[in-house]
């Protein structure tokens, strides 16, 4: 990560001499942490949901697998512990059709599964086979929800990172060069593209952030 922000700031610098070098590796570990704090937060949420939801994809291939080797529905249903508030209902002499048709699963995953087992538990017929299906189907989706994560983690690094940089150089160039530092601080046209700048980054910081954001 420090590597690639020190050959984006030399290209910025516009040169390789060693002052450069030594100037765009400091700056890069100033941002780096920023940029690392950034990211953390936005990928917390999402990863604390997926860890928090129970795998009903697992799920419903156990019990199709529970399905093959001989063991009836409501015996397979009763060893799942994602299914513990279906099976105390049956325990208590409903029929599991109606325990399924009358709960309220949380997510389009669970929703589908439990449709899957209303069914079988109302048809019968070959349900392993139904089941497996099902699985697929939620693989997949897991698959496609996971490549869209990792392709909207690098849209957010990038915008972390172009969005930090900016105010990194400027405080640097204020720093470094007297000139730069009594055109910014000392006068009307400094102040004006101090303020400009900032507000384009902020707007820009905010667009990114809601393609980012309806992307996933």
């Amino acid at each position: 990560m420090t590597m690639l922000m020190t050959l984006l700031i030399l290209a910025l610098l516009g040169g390789s001499r060693r002052r450069s070098i030594g100037v765009a590796t400091r700056l890069a570990s100033i941002v780096r942490p920023a940029v690392t704090t950034a990211t953390r937060r936005w990928r917390l949420p999402f990863q604390s949901s997926v860890d928090a939801s129970p795998d009903w994809e697992r799920c419903v291939a156990a019990i199709a697998a529970d399905l093959r080797s001989g063991l009836s529905l409501t015996a397979a249903v009763e060893q799942r512990r994602e299914l513990a508030s279906v099976v105390a209902r049956w325990n208590l002499g409903v029929p599991l059709a109606r325990c399924l048709a009358e709960t309220r699963p949380p997510g389009r995953d669970a929703q589908l599964v439990f449709g899957a087992l209303r069914a079988s538990a109302t048809v019968g017929g070959a349900s392993a086979l139904a089941l497996d299906r099902v699985a697929e189907t939620l693989r997949e989706r897991r698959r496609l929800v996971a490549e869209r994560q990792v392709q909207a983690a690098q849209a957010r690094y990038s915008a972390v990172a172009m969005s930090a940089l900016a105010p990194a150089f400027a405080l640097w160039t204020i720093v470094q060069d007297a000139r730069v530092r009594n055109v910014l601080l000392h006068t009307p046209a400094g102040w004006i593209c101090l303020v400009v700048g900032g507000l384009l980054n902020a707007v820009g910081w905010m667009w990114m952030s809601r393609l980012v954001k309806s992307a996933t």
